[in-house]
């Protein structure tokens, strides 16, 4: 069994399927996480028929209570979140691959109102994975998605002043 501590952010999975990260919305799906086993230093959880199964609800019970519910605390805020996705150290990371770390933190900074930093972020993470995407659509053409919903935005807005 693999317990996973994750958080939502609508707006995130909303773009995840404009940009064609997901074929389409679900309430299913989480934003970051980080599965329980690496919070509580466990390589797994389990149990046998011999066994039986309260001894591990015991153990997940304690350890969800005492490692997860402080993190839904940290992955709740977008602040940790981006921090956490900024660290160069992949222990740190809420997200389970390089290629998905590249895709979430640019949209996490703009979702903050950053646009730059976000296609700053982009293309440092996209020069970082060269062929070792493992994703599609491939970060091209993420990439091609995010400048043009950049530049709309930015249109939008300059409309607005006018």
């Amino acid at each position: 069994m693999l317990p996973t501590i994750e958080v939502r952010y609508d707006p995130i999975e909303k773009l995840k399927v404009a940009s064609g990260i997901l074929a389409r919305a679900s309430n299913d799906t989480a934003s970051v996480g980080v599965p329980l086993t690496r919070l509580a230093g466990k390589a797994s959880y389990g149990c046998t028929v011999d066994v039986g199964a309260e001894a591990i609800v015991r153990e997940l019970t304690r350890d969800v209570s005492e490692k997860g519910l402080p993190l839904f605390e940290k992955l709740e805020d977008l602040d940790w979140v981006l921090e956490n996705l900024s660290s160069e150290d992949p222990a740190e990371w809420c997200v389970p691959s390089v290629s998905l770390r590249a895709r979430l933190l640019p949209l996490m900074w703009y979702l903050k109102g950053n646009a730059d930093k976000a296609l700053d972020e982009l293309r440092r993470l996209k020069d970082a994975l060269s062929s070792r995407d493992q994703m599609i659509p491939k970060i091209e053409h993420f990439e091609t998605w995010f400048v043009r919903l950049i530049q709309e935005k930015k249109s939008t807005q300059h409309e607005g002043r006018e």
